[in-house]
């Protein structure tokens, strides 16, 4: 299993390690503000969309082989990113590191479902599996902080060609194949509508913001989300063997926890790439540092995994749920408090409660997801469910960055108009709202004392930042909501993966 759990944490890695580097990627690369998001975005991107068919092709060809199809993929986008010599080169290999990704993630987990009996075995498998995936989320921005302190901004990506190899040579000689023997058909129009309609909404999310909601390039991909989503509907409801299996989405298991895992993807986003942000851009830590800042976290995300799989053994997975999410929410709006003159050390309390929170969380909607299927679906409903997480990764973090940086923006142009700087200089404002204590070099031309400036532009990055803190503290206290109305108690499994009622 080695290689089934060392892949599953490279793919969640890389979603992660790079957000330390990113204060280092713009200034590399001369980039916007807009660079956090598309670098990010990019890969959450592809992870969502291919991951259905990944999960059907695993199914049709084989888990294995996908799987390690999927590692040398990732190898090769990982040079790309590594080797970029401007944005739009680095989102490229972030593009192709994230279709990767999927077909890692998807074959691992259908991997591990179809390797256990469900039962026990099947809940202690998922367990370790959540543990080494929520461990992931916070070990990628600890680790990527001391490589970017000390050996670059491009060491992040260079890190992935031994641990690549390494899953390569050891999958090939321990991974027994396993497929679906029912066979999954693929869905070539489905996969191109879905990657048309979230590509639209992704990219209006992020440039809205900084164009303009009623500017024609955002309208037309507003509208065109909207067309290419209401033809991906038609399309998946005419076709007898869909690659959004709609049957499982009308089961309340599986409806219910893929609707907690979306927003469960949304939500935490605030903390896993604002919060390493904030403690750089405004109050003044190394990537290193604020990597290790976040540990609290992967501490968290240990004991929460590990208490999660033995209170679902003992009474289902709703009762995890509601919890793990009222958990995260309240530590969500307790780092909403944090001030530019805080100490750091002040996070790392609800740090650790949010880590607890999600990694209890994870287990238990993996577990609600996969009573609700058999064995032979099990590509495509890890599929779908990892589908939902990371769409819902994806539109978090184009709607948080936006939000964030409109309410820097506006408080830091507010700021500057009433200390009477030039209104050309507060007009281009927006290009320095998220840089912090990097203020004075990308705003020239104020007239303010550099540490004048610097105060403004901190104080109006941490509005921003206790906006979209808040925002989610309250989409997770909604979710938790959600999962007591959907996600169900203890449940009896039937031969063909539905379920027969309580115990």
């Amino acid at each position: 299993m080695l290689a089934v759990y060392g892949s599953s944490f490279l793919a969640i890695v890389d979603a992660n390690i790079v957000i330390v580097a990113l204060p280092q990627v713009r200034a590399a690369l001369r980039a916007g503000p807009e660079a956090y998001q598309w670098v990010l975005d990019a890969y959450t991107l592809c992870l969502c969309v291919f991951a259905l068919s990944a999960g059907a092709l695993a199914d049709r060809y084989g888990r294995k082989k996908i799987l390690l199809l999927g590692v040398g993929l990732f190898a090769a986008g990982s040079v790309v990113c590594a080797s970029a010599p401007s944005v739009a080169v680095l989102v490229a290999g972030r593009f192709l590191q994230g279709a990767a990704a999927a077909a890692m993630a998807s074959s691992a987990l259908s991997l591990l479902v179809a390797a256990f009996p469900a039962g026990a075995a099947r809940t202690r498998a998922l367990t370790w599996w959540s543990t080494s995936a929520a461990l992931a989320t916070v070990v990628g921005p600890a680790a990527g902080g001391l490589l970017v302190d000390r050996l670059g901004w491009q060491a992040v990506f260079w890190v992935n060609l031994p641990i690549c190899a390494l899953i390569v040579l050891v999958g090939a000689r321990t991974l027994r194949e396993s497929r679906s023997t029912t066979g999954t058909s693929l869905d070539p129009a489905g996969q191109v509508l879905l990657i048309g309609w979230l590509a639209a909404l992704i990219y209006a999310l992020i440039e809205g913001g900084r164009a303009g909601w009623t500017a024609a390039p955002i309208v037309g991909a507003l509208g065109a989300a909207v067309v290419l989503f209401a033809l991906f509907v038609v399309v998946e409801r005419r076709r007898d063997d869909p690659m959004v299996p709609v049957s499982l989405l009308r089961s309340r298991a599986f409806g219910g926890a893929g609707a907690v895992a979306f927003l469960l993807g949304a939500a935490p986003v605030s903390a896993y790439v604002f919060i390493p942000l904030f403690l750089q851009s405004v109050q003044g830590a190394s990537a290193g540092e604020a990597g290790l800042l976040v540990l609290p976290m992967a501490a968290g995300n240990v004991i929460g995994s590990q208490v999660s799989g033995r209170w679902i053994a003992r009474s289902g997975p709703r009762t995890p749920s509601c919890a793990s999410l009222t958990i995260a929410g309240t530590a969500l709006l307790a780092v909403a408090f944090l001030e530019p003159g805080s100490s750091p050390l002040v996070a790392m309390a609800p740090l650790l409660f949010l880590g607890i929170g999600l990694g209890m969380a994870l287990p238990a909607t993996n577990d609600a997801a996969f009573r609700a299927v058999d064995s032979a679906r099990s590509g495509a409903a890890a599929g779908l469910l990892g589908a939902l997480r990371q769409s819902g990764h994806a539109v978090g973090i184009a709607v948080q960055g936006t939000i964030i940086a409109a309410v820097a923006t506006h408080r830091l142009t507010t700021e500057l108009a009433a200390r009477d700087v030039p209104a050309p200089v507060v007009a281009s404002a927006g290009e320095a709202a998220l840089s912090g204590r990097d203020a004075a070099t990308r705003l020239p031309g104020t007239g303010l004392p550099p540490e004048a400036l610097v105060d403004v532009a901190t104080r109006a990055f941490t509005g921003g930042f206790h906006t979209i803190m808040t925002l989610a503290g309250v989409v997770c206290l909604g979710a938790a909501v959600l999962a007591a109305a959907t996600v169900p108690g203890s449940t009896v499994i039937n031969g063909t993966g539905g379920t027969r009622g309580r115990r």
